[in-house]
């Protein structure tokens, strides 16, 4: 869009300086004219004195055509200068288009390079949760581990317990089975005793009849 904008007002500043190049051979033009009557006259004067009158009406034509050449040029000179003020303020516009086309590039690079920080951050934050999610994983693998360990562990604890209760068992057996020998014991220790108590009971029966 720069590019197409300069490009039309360069065409302006080239139109202007062609017209005012186009100018020139119109006073050259002229010029030539002026000369040709010139020395037309010139030569007649010097052929016949008389043609004084004719060369002063000649001259005063030539004059006024010269004027009129003159204040032609002039015309097209302040023309000219006119489309070359207007071409040099169009140049000043460009410059200043150009000027806020560049500062609009300018901002427009700092937010490109902005956002290119910004992407970098969020490239640095993928990869923190990337690496978060395989942290996580590496989590949930672990508490299974523990979990499987936690189970393994209380399998062990509950065959602890069941030996335990089996020793336990064992020694209470150990100590009834005791306890009954004992009271064994003391059963045959009691029958002596009743036995004798009857022999004694038997005496006293037999002493008394």
């Amino acid at each position: 869009m720069i590019r197409k904008k300069i490009g039309i007002y360069l065409a302006l500043i080239v139109t202007s300086m062609l017209m005012a190049v186009l100018i020139l051979p119109v006073i050259q033009k002229y010029d030539e004219k002026y000369l040709k009557v010139h020395n037309q006259v010139a030569w007649d004067f010097k052929s016949n004195m008389n043609y004084g009158e004719l060369f002063n009406t000649e001259n005063n034509k030539l004059q006024s055509l010269y004027e009129m050449t003159v204040k032609d040029g002039a015309d097209n000179l302040k023309k000219a200068e006119n489309q070359i003020s207007k071409a040099e303020e169009t140049i000043n516009q460009c410059k200043l288009m150009v000027d806020e086309d560049k500062s609009l590039v300018e901002n427009q690079l700092i937010q490109m390079k902005e956002s290119e920080e910004l992407l970098s951050k969020i490239d640095q934050k993928k990869v923190h949760k990337e690496t978060l999610l395989s942290l996580h994983d590496s989590l949930i693998n672990l508490l299974q581990t523990y979990n499987q360990a936690l189970d393994q562990y209380e399998e062990v604890l509950n065959l602890e317990q069941k030996i335990y209760s089996a020793l336990k068992a064992e020694k209470d057996l150990k100590e009834i089975t005791a306890i009954i020998d004992e009271a064994n014991q003391s059963s045959g220790e009691l029958s002596g005793t009743i036995k004798d108590l009857n022999g004694y009971i038997v005496s006293y029966n037999k002493l008394q009849i």
